[in-house]
């Protein structure tokens, strides 16, 4: 209904093949060499202007559930930067020096209302670990310890979590009670944009049973290649990591 009733984007192409400046332009209408954000890793300016803060402006509701990235994930490095969306500090440092928890910082980019998730996968922090350590507190831990080594998050396969637990589901249903608050007047007559972001499918590649169920490994027909490693070896970043292994 949705997508019958509303706009879908099906000739859409991007000016960076990076999560973070395509994130960016979304929101501010520029290319990554205007607003900044060249690769992941790199804050968007918090000054710059935003489709949010303009209709947040004109009188509109502004919320912003799951992924975000507008600033960088990175782990317990010295940084002069601050970042709201830090997965260490999420974990270990709880809102007492870094703009997390308590102190996230409101409105964020023009959004009046964020339930944020940084990460991907099992191994996520933000208000989803918050949500999960009400429902499951030793999972939460795990997930705590699970993104203080920052290699997780590119490994192919990590703990499993019930689907009842996982981002998917915060997303989904925190998102179902935002629009059931708008349906029952908690916004009064504001008209609302709501950012609704499902951090999945994206490494680490575990989803819950039911859907790794769904496809097996021999059914999957690899190209032809795949097994050609003296073609892997002429490749310019892939090669070089052949010929010189860590």
């Amino acid at each position: 209904r949705l997508a019958s009733e509303g706009v879908r984007f099906t000739n859409y192409y991007c000016t960076n093949p990076i999560c973070m400046p395509n994130r960016a332009t979304l929101l501010t209408g520029l290319y990554p060499n205007v607003h900044g954000v060249r690769s992941n890793g790199i804050n968007l300016p918090e000054d710059i202007p935003t489709i949010t803060k303009t209709l947040r402006k004109r009188g509109w509701h502004t919320a912003a559930i799951g992924k975000i990235h507008h600033q960088f994930w990175l782990g317990p490095f010295k940084q002069k930067t601050k970042s709201a969306e830090s997965l260490f500090s999420w974990a270990v440092d709880k809102g007492k020096k870094d703009p997390v928890g308590k102190n996230f910082p409101l409105p964020y980019y023009g959004y009046d209302d964020v339930e944020v998730i940084s990460g991907n996968g099992t191994v996520c922090a933000g208000h989803y670990t918050e949500w999960l350590e009400e429902r499951a507190p030793k999972i939460a831990e795990e997930m705590k310890k699970r993104v203080q080594n920052y290699d997780n998050l590119f490994s192919l396969y990590c703990d499993g979590i019930p689907e009842d637990l996982y981002n998917t589901t915060y997303v989904q249903e925190r998102t179902i009670a935002f629009l059931e608050r708008y349906a029952k007047g908690d916004y009064g007559d504001k008209p609302f944009y709501l950012h609704c972001s499902f951090p999945d499918p994206h490494y680490p590649l575990y989803p819950p049973k039911r859907f790794r169920d769904m496809y097996k490994p021999e059914d999957i027909e690899l190209p032809a290649s795949f097994q050609d490693a003296k073609n892997l070896y002429r490749h310019k970043y892939l090669g070089y990591h052949l010929k010189n292994p860590p």
